[in-house]
């Protein structure tokens, strides 16, 4: 905005609005429509993808399962380690 900065509360403004604000006719957010149809497909993208991967743990070989034990059980020794703030 350009304003004279030596008036004050009654200082001059060279910026004028040309016409009113006035009350929109169609709402703009939140497009509730729009977030229900990205939930579902979300939603439907990460059921499908759990389910692969649910799959591929059930059938993988008993040398892929031992891995993926030790695997749990050094992330469950060290989680402190990954929390920040948290200390032995």
């Amino acid at each position: 905005m350009l304003c004279d900065s030596r008036g004050g509360a009654t200082s001059n403004c060279i910026l004028k609005c040309a016409c009113p604000p006035g009350i929109p006719l169609q709402r703009s957010k939140p497009n509730k429509k729009l977030m229900v149809i990205l939930a579902g497909f979300l939603g439907l993208g990460f059921g499908m993808v759990l389910a692969f991967m649910r799959e591929f743990a059930a059938n993988s070989e008993k040398e892929e399962k031992d891995k993926m034990t030790e695997a749990k059980s050094l992330v469950r020794e060290h989680l402190s380690d990954f929390i920040p703030g948290k200390s032995k």
